[in-house]
């Protein structure tokens, strides 16, 4: 899935941050089978993840889900983008909005299917 949205992220300071799904990129969901993966635009990452990220070669967006449960409603999720900061995930299934709450953040998105078949250039 791909899910384009607006959210915010408390910064250590106590002010936010808001992000803008046309200029700070969009969260790209996969499941498969009960498993799956969350990537998270760095916009959205907390400061320690922006950190770690800056001083590695291989920059880490991508996080495990867990905990997944899928009904006929929604689908839901964790991953832990830190020791302490495991953030849920829902989605509503009718609708197609994704929800990510967690500590220090908010995030919300309209998803739609996105097939990775050819390439566009």
């Amino acid at each position: 899935l791909l899910c384009k949205g607006d959210g915010s992220r408390k910064t250590g300071t106590g002010t936010g941050i808001t992000l803008n799904k046309d200029v700070d990129g969009a969260v790209i969901l996969s499941l498969k089978a009960n498993r799956g993966e969350i990537n998270i635009p760095a916009a959205l990452l907390p400061g320690f993840n922006r950190t770690l990220n800056f001083l590695k070669k291989d920059k880490k967006n991508k996080f495990k889900l867990y905990n997944i449960k899928i009904n006929e409603t929604e689908i839901k999720a964790n991953f832990k983008l830190n020791p302490v900061n495991k953030p849920s995930v829902k989605i509503d299934r009718y609708t197609g909005v994704l929800y990510i709450e967690g500590l220090n953040l908010t995030f919300n998105a309209e998803c739609e299917k996105f097939e990775k078949k050819e390439k566009k250039f």
